[in-house]
C-alpha cells in the first residue's frame, strides 16, 4: 500500500541513519515484514528520494521525524515508534594519522578497495580488527592477489577467552594463504605521500614497525550490545546495520541482525498493539527463536579452539580432536571422494547443510552431535562452493597406492592451474609442505583436485602457484595499453597533472580507485551526508561525493596531512583534551560530555566520532552501554533556503 508521508502517520518508522552501506537493511526488510503481518503501520525513510534528517521526541514515547525528498522538500512525520538503522561501528579508537589518507573503513573498501587499480600490485596491507568481516575482507585480498603482504591487528582482545574476535576457522583459511595475525595497539602511521610508509603497534613485546601502503578499519572494536533503546521506555531505538549487501562470506553478520530484528519487533508488537490474541503464542516463539540464535552467535567465544602443532604437521592431540570430529570422514572404509567439514569450534554457520543436495550434512553440536552423514555423500563439492572460509575439502585415497587426492577451493581469478601443472602446498597455518600435482581443474566451479602423498592429505588445506611460476607472469593492471582499458577511462587534470580515471564515477571514487585518497573521503557518503570531501573543480567548492567526473575537469587538491591524534577531527578535538574537560567539569551524563565538548557537533555530526566518544566515556564511569545520541539534526543539514552544504 502506498502512503503519502506529508499526510500519514505511522505507528512506527524504520529510518536509515546517515550513510549507511546500503538501503534497506536486512534487519528492516525482517522488522518490516513482522510489524505488518501483526497489523501496525509501519514507514520506510530511506534511500535518494527521502533522507531522514533527525528526530524530535516526543512525550513520552515516539518522535516526529523530519525528512527531506529530492526536491529539497521537508516532510515532518509522526510515528508511535522509531528504528534507526547505524552504519557499522568500523572507526578505530585515534592514534596518530588514524583520520588520514591511508586509513580506509571497511564499508569504502568493500564497496570499491576491489575494484581499485592498484588493488593487484601486492602492496603490504593492515587490518585493524578481527571479526569475520575482517577475515573475509584479508581473504579476498589474498585470493586476488596471492602472496600479499597483509597483517590482521587485533587491537581490543575484549573477547572473553578468545585472542580475536572471528570464527577459527575464518582465521585458519586466512593464515593457509600466508596472512599474519598478531595483537597490538595502534600508535603511529606516517602520513607520507611515498608507495609505502611506517605502521608503528605497541605489543607486549614493545613497539614494532610494520610497512604498510594502506590501513583498513573494519573492527569490531568493543563487543556488540544488541539494539539500544533510549531513554528506556521511549520506543525511540537505534540498531546497527551489520550485513553488507550482496556479501554471503559474513553469516553471523546476517544471522546477528536478522535475530535483533525479530526480538525487537516482538517488543515494538507487544508495546503497540492491541489485541495480540492467538498470535501471542507466536510472537512468544519468535521470540525464544531470536533470542537463542543471538545467543548462538556467542558460542565460540566461550569454547574457543586452536590446532596446535609439531614443526609443520599438526601435534598428536590437534590429529585426534580432528579425527574424532563428526564432521571428518573415515578414509579406511571408503574410497570414494568424500567431504571433510573440519568446523571444529561451536560456531553458527550452517551454510553447508543449507547447500548439501543429498542431505549428507546435518549439523548438531548436542549431546549426540552429528555433522557429516558419510554414507550420503556423494562427493558433489557443493559444500566447497559455499563455504565462506573454503574449509570442506574432498578426500579421496586408494589402497593400492600410496598416493591420495584432495579437491580444494580455488578462488583465485587470475590464475588459472591446468591438469599436470605443479602446486605448492599449505598447511593450515600456511606453512609449505611441499608440491602437489594438478589432476582436475574445475575452474568454473572454482575448485582444483591435487595428488600427493597420502600423509599429507590431512595436512594441506591450501595451495599456491609456485612463485617462480607466478612472478613469470606478467604483472600489470587489467587491460593496460588495450582499447577496452582506455574506454573505461576519463582524461582530468589533477594539481595540473593529467590523470587518468574512472568513467561514470563520482569524483571522490574515481580518484580512489586511482590509488589518490583524501582524509575527507573516509566516509565515502554517497549521500553528501558528511560535508568533509569539498574540492576544488574549475574554481569552485564542490562535494567529490556528488561531482560526476568529466573530460577535461581540473581538480586542485588540497587536503593537509592528518598527524593528531584526533577524536573528533572536524574540530581538532584530541582524546587527551575531551578526557580532560569531562575530568574537569565532572561531568555526569554522556548527552551533556558530548554538548559540553563539542564533540559530534562538526560538519559530519559525529558519524566519526561519537562512538568512541562514548567507549571513552564508559571507560571513565559516564557512559552507560545504552546510550543513544538523538541529537538534531544527524547530518550537515539547515533549513536554510536552497543552501545546503
Amino acid at each position: 500500500m502506498n502512503l503519502d508521508f506529508r499526510a500519514s502517520q505511522f505507528d512506527v518508522i524504520l529510518a536509515a541513519g546517515p550513510n549507511l552501506p546500503f538501503w534497506p537493511a536486512r534487519g528492516a526488510v525482517t522488522l518490516s515484514k513482522l510489524l505488518t503481518k501483526h497489523g501496525l503501520k509501519v514507514g520506510w525513510i530511506g534511500g535518494e528520494g527521502l533522507r531522514a534528517i533527525g528526530m524530535v521526541p516526543k512525550t513520552p514515547a515516539g518522535c516526529i521525524v523530519l525528512a527531506e525528498d529530492s526536491q529539497k522538500r521537508v516532510h515532518r512525520i509522526e510515528s508511535r515508534a522509531i528504528v534507526r538503522f547505524s552504519r557499522p561501528a568500523e572507526i578505530p579508537m585515534p592514534f596518530q594519522g588514524s583520520t588520514g589518507s591511508r586509513v580506509i573503513l571497511g564499508t569504502k573498501w568493500n564497496a570499491l578497495g576491489y575494484e581499485a587499480d592498484w588493488v593487484r600490485k601486492k602492496t603490504p596491507i593492515a587490518i585493524l580488527g578481527s571479526g569475520n568481516g575482517a577475515f573475509s575482507l584479508a581473504i579476498r585480498l589474498l585470493e586476488l592477489a596471492p602472496r600479499s603482504p597483509v597483517t590482521i591487528i587485533e587491537t581490543s582482545g575484549a573477547w572473553e577467552g578468545k585472542r580475536y574476535s572471528g570464527w577459527e576457522v575464518m582465521k585458519r583459511r586466512f593464515e593457509s594463504l600466508g596472512g599474519r595475525a598478531i595483537e597490538g595497539t595502534p600508535v603511529a602511521l606516517d602520513e607520507s605521500r611515498g608507495e609505502l610508509t611506517e605502521f608503528r603497534v605497541r605489543d607486549s613485546r614493545g613497539v614494532r614497525i610494520i610497512e604498510v601502503s594502506r590501513v583498513i578499519a573494519v573492527g569490531p572494536f568493543n563487543t556488540h550490545e544488541g539494539y539500544k533503546e533510549f531513554p528506556p521506555g521511549s520506543l525511540r531505538f537505534d540498531l546497527e546495520q551489520t550485513s553488507l549487501k550482496g556479501s554471503a562470506d559474513d553469516s553471523a553478520a546476517h544471522l546477528a541482525e536478522e535475530s535483533l530484528s525479530h526480538l525487537l519487533g516482538v517488543k515494538i508488537i507487544r508495546a503497540l498493539a492491541t489485541d495480540l490474541g492467538k498470535s501471542k503464542t507466536e510472537l512468544e516463539r519468535i521470540h525464544r527463536r531470536a533470542k537463542n540464535t543471538w545467543k548462538s552467535l556467542k558460542n565460540h567465544l566461550d569454547s574457543p579452539f586452536e590446532f596446535q602443532y609439531q614443526g609443520k604437521f599438526l601435534s598428536r592431540p590437534s590429529t585426534q580432536v580432528l579425527h574424532q570430529h563428526p564432521g571428518t570422514p573415515n578414509l579406511e572404509s571408503d574410497s570414494r571422494a568424500v567431504a571433510s567439514i573440519e568446523c571444529i569450534e561451536n560456531i553458527s554457520c550452517r551454510t553447508c547443510e543449507s547447500a548439501c543436495p543429498e542431505k549428507a550434512i546435518r549439523i548438531d553440536r548436542g549431546d549426540t552431535p552429528s555433522f557429516l552423514l558419510q554414507d550420503l555423500c556423494t562427493g558433489c563439492g557443493a559444500c566447497l562452493d559455499v563455504c565462506p572460509a573454503s574449509i570442506p575439502v574432498l578426500l579421496q585415497t586408494n589402497p593400492q597406492s600410496s598416493q591420495a587426492k584432495l579437491t580444494l577451493s580455488w578462488r583465485t581469478p587470475d590464475q588459472k592451474p591446468a591438469r599436470g601443472d605443479t602446486l605448492e602446498l599449505r598447511n593450515r597455518r600456511g606453512d609449505s609442505l611441499g608440491t602437489g600435482r594438478v589432476t582436475e581443474s574445475q575452474l568454473d566451479r572454482k575448485r582444483v583436485t591435487l595428488e600427493m602423498g597420502e600423509h599429507l592429505i590431512w595436512e594441506a588445506r591450501a595451495a599456491l602457484v609456485p612463485k617462480t611460476a607466478a612472478d613469470a607472469q606478467v604483472e600489470r593492471t587489467p587491460w593496460t595499453d588495450s582499447e577496452q582499458f582506455l574506454a573505461s577511462k576519463t582524461e582530468i587534470f589533477i594539481n595540473g597533472e593529467k590523470r587518468l580515471v574512472e568513467t561514470g564515477s563520482t569524483v571522490s571514487r574515481a580518484l580512489f580507485k586511482t590509488g589518490i585518497s583524501r582524509p575527507g573521503d573516509q566516509l565515502d557518503c554517497t549521500d553528501g551526508s558528511c560535508g568533509r570531501c569539498e574540492i576544488e573543480i574549475d574554481g569552485i567548492r564542490k562535494l567529490a561525493c556528488q561531482t560526476e567526473i568529466r573530460k577535461g575537469m581540473a581538480l586542485k587538491r588540497d587536503d593537509a596531512k592528518s598527524t593528531g591524534a584526533y577524536l573528533c577531527p572536524c574540530i581538532g578535538l584530541t582524546t587527551e583534551t575531551f578526557l580532560d574537560k569531562v575530568r574537569q567539569s565532572k561531568i555526569s551524563s554522556p548527552g551533556l560530555a558530548l554538548e559540553q565538548t563539542g564533540c559530534g557537533s562538526g560538519i559530519c555530526h559525529g558519524q566519526l566520532c561519537v562512538g568512541n566518544a562514548l567507549a571513552l566515556l564508559r571507560e571513565e564511569g559516564v557512559a552507560f552501554a545504552r546510550y543513544v545520541d538523538w541529537r538534531f539534526p544527524w547530518m550537515d543539514w539547515k533549513l536554510d533556503p536552497g543552501r545546503r552544504r
